[in-house]
C-alpha cells in the first residue's frame, strides 16, 4: 500500500515540524528516515499512522483511501507497552486474540517468527524479566503479528547486537519482498546503507531523498552545510559533496600535523 504525501505542513505547540511536504513511499520497499534529534521523524511516523492526528494531506492505496485501519499497518513506537506479569508466548497469543487472529494460523506463524527472531529460550519467561534487546525483538514480532501491508518502525535496533541487527536486516527484507511498504526511523548510517531502498532526510520541514550507497554518509553530513545547497526548480540538490568533505577531512589531519609546542 502506497503512502502519499501531499503538500504536508505540520506544527506542534507553535513550533512547524513541516512546511509543504512532497513524499510517496513506495510498496515493495524499504524508505529509512534520517535527521537530528528533534526534527520530526517519531512525529511524521505518527502522521503517517494517524495516531498523531488526521491530516488530510496523508492518503493511501493510490489516493484511494483517505485514513489507513489498525489492521492495515504495524507500528513498533520507541516505547514499550507489555504486560509485564504475563510470559513472552501468553503475551503473544494475548495479542493474537486481541488482533482476532485464527488460533490454529497463528501457531505456524509463532513458531516461525519465535524462532527467527531468536526468542525460543525466552517463551516462558516474564515479559518484565526480558532484556531490552530481548523486548525489541519481541516488539518487532507484535508489530508484524497480524501481516500488516505497511511498518511503522521507530528506532527498531535499538538495544539490540550485531548477530541480532543482522537477523532483523534478513526479516525486513524478506518482509520487503512479499510486498510491504516499510518505513523505518533510525540515527544509523549503517542501517540505511545496509538495507534502504531509499533514504530521506528530514531537513529544513521537508524530505529530502538522498543518494544511498557509498555516498551516503558524505550526502547526509553535507545536508548541514548550507554553502553545499543550491536550489532548483524548487528542489534542494547537493553540489560537489565528495570534494568539499574531502578537503574538510584533509583540513583536519592538517592541523594533527602542526607543531604547538611553541
Amino acid at each position: 500500500m502506497k503512502v502519499v504525501i501531499n503538500d504536508l505542513s505540520f506544527s506542534y505547540e507553535k513550533k512547524q515540524i513541516f512546511s509543504h511536504c512532497n513524499y510517496i513511499f513506495e510498496d515493495n520497499m524499504i524508505t529509512v528516515l534520517l535527521g537530528r534529534n528533534g526534527v520530526g521523524k517519531t512525529t511524521l511516523l505518527n502522521l503517517l499512522a494517524g495516531t498523531e492526528i488526521f491530516d488530510s494531506s496523508i492518503s493511501y492505496d493510490n489516493n484511494q483511501k483517505s485514513k489507513i485501519s489498525s489492521s492495515e499497518y504495524g507500528y513498533m513506537s520507541d516505547e514499550f507497552f507489555f504486560y509485564k506479569e504475563l510470559t513472552v508466548r501468553q503475551t503473544c497469543f494475548l495479542i493474537a486474540k486481541i488482533r482476532d487472529i485464527d488460533v490454529v494460523f497463528f501457531e505456524k506463524d509463532y513458531k516461525k517468527y519465535i524462532s527467527l527472531l531468536m526468542l525460543t529460550e525466552y517463551e516462558n519467561v516474564l515479559v518484565n524479566d526480558l532484556s531490552f534487546g530481548t523486548k525489541q525483538r519481541l516488539h518487532l514480532f507484535l508489530t508484524i503479528i497480524h501481516n500488516p501491508t505497511v511498518l511503522f518502525l521507530d528506532e527498531p535496533t535499538n538495544g539490540l547486537d550485531p548477530e541480532q541487527i543482522f537477523v532483523f536486516k534478513n526479516l525486513l527484507t524478506s518482509l520487503k519482498k512479499e510486498g510491504k511498504n516499510i518505513i523505518i526511523s533510525t540515527h544509523s548510517l549503517k542501517l540505511a546503507e545496509d538495507i534502504a531502498d531509499k533514504v530521506v532526510v528530514l531537513f529544513d520541514k521537508k524530505l529530502i531523498e538522498i543518494e544511498r550507497g557509498a555516498e551516503l554518509e558524505k550526502s547526509y553530513l553535507a545536508m548541514y552545510e548550507g554553502e553545499n545547497q543550491v536550489k532548483q526548480d524548487g528542489m534542494i540538490v547537493l553540489k560537489n559533496i565528495s570534494k568539499q568533505f574531502d578537503k574538510k577531512k584533509r583540513d583536519i589531519y592538517a592541523l594533527k600535523d602542526i607543531n604547538m609546542d611553541y
